[in-house]
């Protein structure tokens, strides 16, 4: 709530079907934008109306940074359920001028009818959606239909429901970094171009204790398992030596195995680690930690410190495996 203007910001998230420009789903939430609350609407929108084959967004943070190199929340919910998420080149908003016609719609709604509240702007969204699918005749469809009479119209074609590789998503992300550093040919530092959700954890965050031309792509080497993040260098079973492709998004950091595209290790963002010294912290320390294939040593000291420092977690945890916590 601003005290000057006493009015709340809202953030409006819309899905409207490509062909026959149906609005499959608009929600309002009062934080932000952010990932959470994109998935939420794609989820509903989904349970009512099936899985398309592709779900095309903008290039932010809460929806697709492919094109920036990396993975969000929203297009591994999208991958998981069959669904292909596309993104709009960078600077060139004209590829989602449909929705973006729709939000200039629903924008001027909520101008005229003047909302006081969060629960009258859910309301308003209702009656919104049932006059622009089905009263408000469109244009730029056949006849001037209704968006309700086009979407019975038309044969549908939903996605075949076959879920996409995480790994796939991370080896697209890799690609269009890649192509962006050759179209540029500069020799950039991570700070400048590992293009993740939070640029600040990013900026610390090298592979081998060295800045690394290829941002994204993390190896871990038996003469040195640790990954860096905060000015932390996070020591590493050395069983998972190897080559990752990193996702970073709001809550989690994950590394993915290159070759079979599984989680090999992941905690929960912001890091927090307790009653350490120096820049050196083995992972088992790092709370909500979880790596590929633990040993029981391994397992044990991490529950055990867990139960110390973080009883809550450590009760939920299933004896024998690393305990994962959200914080």
């Amino acid at each position: 709530m601003d005290p000057k203007s006493h009015k709340t910001k809202i953030t409006v998230y819309q899905i409207v079907d490509d062909s026959t420009r149906y609005d499959v789903g608009t929600s309002a939430c009062v934080d932000p934008e952010n990932g959470t609350d994109a998935v939420t609407t794609v989820r509903a929108a989904i349970a009512a109306h099936g899985v398309p084959q592709e779900l095309l967004s903008d290039n932010g943070s809460a929806f697709n940074l492919a094109r920036q190199g990396a993975v969000t929340a929203l297009q591994m919910y999208l991958a998981d359920q069959g669904c292909k998420p596309i993104s709009g080149r960078i600077k060139s908003p004209t590829t989602q001028g449909k929705n973006e016609r729709s939000h200039q719609t629903i924008c001027q709604y909520f101008d005229a009818h003047a909302p006081k509240s969060v629960d009258s702007v859910h309301t308003l969204i209702e009656h919104y959606r049932e006059y622009y699918n089905h009263r408000r005749h469109h244009q730029s469809l056949p006849g001037e239909m209704t968006p309700a009479q086009a979407w019975d119209a038309i044969e549908h074609q939903p996605s075949n429901g076959m879920p996409i590789s995480h790994a796939d998503l991370i080896a697209e992300a890799l690609a269009y970094r890649d192509e962006r550093l050759a179209k540029t040919a500069i020799e950039a530092t991570v700070e400048e171009n590992l293009s993740v959700v939070d640029k600040g954890q990013a900026s610390q965050h090298t592979a081998s204790g060295r800045l690394r031309e290829t941002a994204g792509e993390i190896v871990i080497k038996r003469d040195n398992p640790q990954v860096y993040l905060h000015g932390k260098m996070l020591k590493v079973p050395t069983h998972l030596v190897g080559t990752y492709g990193l996702v970073m998004s709001e809550t989690e950091y994950m590394l993915f195995d290159t070759t079979d595209g599984a989680e090999a290790i992941g905690f929960p963002l912001p890091l927090e680690t307790k009653e350490t010294k120096g820049r050196l912290v083995p992972l088992w320390k790092v709370r909500g930690a979880r790596i590929r294939g633990p040993k029981p040593s391994w397992t044990q000291r991490h529950l055990a410190y867990e139960a110390e420092h973080y009883p809550t977690s450590a009760d939920d945890a299933e004896p024998g495996q690393a305990v994962s916590t959200n914080s």
